[in-house]
């Protein structure tokens, strides 16, 4: 009987003592420099909405330890006209469609609450983030997180890009 109960103790402390350290630390972005970086990820969206190109396309590189991936969006009215991209599931292309600028600007906001280390790099003239740096946890390997993006204004490279096939007239 008296293995029993300390191999019960044993086992609560063992279990207690592993829990995830993370769980008991505040959000990081009670951090003041994290606040600061918070600041300026809110002020560089804001600058994205008032400059956001009339047709653009956005090329997206995506990689971690095991893959990459690389995609374009093209957009016209902040529409989405064009998505493609390799190598991709079919479920990873029907979800290119869902993405927007946003998507990247709501990935840096949570990871500068959520991630243990954060590098973010913006546009100094649009705004955008043009690169993300993303580890989510220490502890963990390969969770890591890079993501390179990059905006080419049709305007700026003389570039009128309307694909036929989508029937898509000019204003």
């Amino acid at each position: 009987m008296r293995h029993i109960v300390m191999a019960l103790v044993c086992f609560l402390l063992v279990t207690v003592s592993c829990q995830h350290v993370g769980d008991h630390k505040p959000p990081k972005s009670y951090a003041p420099q994290r606040r600061a970086e918070l600041d300026t990820l809110k002020k560089n969206r804001e600058k994205w909405r008032i400059n956001v190109p009339r047709k653009y396309t956005i090329e997206i590189t995506e990689w971690s330890t095991f893959r990459e991936t690389k995609k374009k969006l093209v957009f016209r009215h902040d529409q989405i006209v064009v998505a493609g991209g390799s190598p991709m599931t079919i479920t990873e292309f029907n979800l290119l469609f869902k993405e927007r600028m946003e998507t990247y600007f709501d990935l840096a906001e949570r990871s500068l609450v959520e991630a243990d280390a954060v590098k973010i790099l913006y546009d100094e003239k649009l705004g955008y983030p043009r690169r993300l740096t993303i580890d989510w946890d220490f502890v963990v390997i390969d969770e890591e997180e890079y993501i390179a993006l990059r905006v080419i204004d049709h305007a700026t490279v003389g570039l009128d890009f309307t694909p036929p096939f989508l029937g898509l007239t000019e204003p």
